[in-house]
């Protein structure tokens, strides 16, 4: 579903959960990078250890942020991607 709605709605950012029911968040980073090398993708995840942001990086998310996540720890990091 992620993928097309991305394909459909061509957002200008990502709020991606990485822990997602059939294709799980990373994954459908892989796949969302084929298609726009550029698009900002946030990683978010109760999952805050270090090896899961590297495993974000890796599968091509611009940052991560930690749930639970404040409004103003979110808004901060959106006007960090979108100026």
């Amino acid at each position: 579903e992620a993928i097309d709605k991305f394909k459909s709605e061509c957002p200008d950012i990502i709020l991606m959960d990485i822990k997602m029911p059939n294709l799980d968040g990373l994954e459908a980073t892989k796949i969302i990078r084929e298609l726009s090398p550029t698009v900002p993708i946030i990683a978010q995840s109760a999952y805050a250890y270090q090896q899961d942001q590297i495993a974000a990086t890796d599968a091509g998310c611009s940052d991560f942020i930690a749930k639970p996540i404040s409004q103003a720890k979110l808004k901060d990091m959106i006007n960090k991607w979108l100026p």
